[in-house]
């Protein structure tokens, strides 16, 4: 499924910091006026207790917030990016460990959440060239198990879109470690799930994934499948055994840096090292979602 979708994997060179002129806005001059801030918000830090087990987890009562639900799994990252101050350069609170990201390039902060059950949910409009960087964390090498959650609205869809990854590009093996992006199937856009060793690629997709619409993503690996979630929809698996090496290179969130990334709204960015299950991975969507 994975080789019929075109897909091109840019390697940043350098950091983009967008700085605002005295008589022109930075969102003019990057092209996301269209992204309204809404009001400032207060992000709260929820306590972890009464969550149940983590990666098989979560208790009997239903979580009553998606900050309960996704806590509840204790991510070994969360970055909900509420932030709604700064402009230049940005570090990007995490919710669930000391793990922040600097966050830099043309990126407008507080704009509307992309959670449907909370009204005070604030997110980041990310251009062309925009991206959080969290330094040399979650290889997820060799078998290791992981789940990349987040919410996405997307401004582009064209192929070569950079989600999420953590990936390094050696000068005698090829590509090593793991991406989270958007591509094109022959019919459709499609979010792709890629675990590379050696140049060679193991790749799980779902789509379609349309412009300015909504949607929550999810990518599971059991040491033993890919598996990518849109919505409340079965999920389109793949095997994989590839033994992942680990590397030096970050974790990005969109790009740092160069062009090819993801242009949109991202929203509540969690990072686990264990598979959710799918039980639960509906019940995060939903928790965000509703009914």
């Amino acid at each position: 499924m994975g080789h019929a979708t075109k897909r091109r994997v840019r390697v940043p060179a350098m950091v983009l910091v967008c700085t605002a002129l005295a008589s022109v806005g930075c969102d003019s001059i990057l092209g996301l006026d269209d992204y309204t801030s809404a009001a400032p918000q207060t992000a709260t830090t929820a306590s972890t207790g009464g969550g149940g087990t983590g990666g098989v987890g979560g208790g009997s009562e239903p979580p009553s917030t998606y900050l309960d639900a996704v806590m509840a799994d204790m991510p070994a990252a969360y970055w909900r990016l509420g932030d709604a101050t700064g402009r230049a350069e940005l570090t990007v609170k995490n919710e669930a460990a000391t793990i922040d990201g600097v966050l830099s390039g043309p990126f407008v902060l507080g704009v509307k959440g992309l959670l449907a059950t909370d009204e005070q949910d604030t997110a980041v409009a990310l251009g062309d060239g925009a991206g959080l960087d969290a330094g040399n964390n979650f290889d997820f090498h060799s078998l290791s198990p992981f789940t990349i959650e987040l919410w996405l609205k997307p401004s582009a869809i064209d192929e070569g879109r950079n989600l999420v990854r953590k990936l390094d590009l050696d000068p005698t093996y090829g590509y090593e470690g793991w991406q989270l992006s958007i591509g094109q199937s022959p019919t459709s856009a499609v979010v792709l799930m890629d675990r590379w060793l050696d140049g060679a690629v193991d790749t799980a997709e779902m789509g379609p994934l349309a412009e300015q619409a909504t949607v929550y993503v999810a990518a599971t690996y059991d040491s033993a499948q890919i598996c990518v979630y849109l919505d409340d929809l079965a999920p389109a698996c793949v095997p994989s055994t590839k033994s992942v090496k680990a590397h030096g290179a970050s974790l990005l969130v969109g790009f740092v840096g160069t062009s090819g990334g993801f242009e949109g709204v991202i929203d509540e960015l969690a990072i686990y090292t264990h598979a959710l299950t799918p039980q639960r991975i509906r019940e995060h969507y939903l928790a965000g979602n509703g009914p």
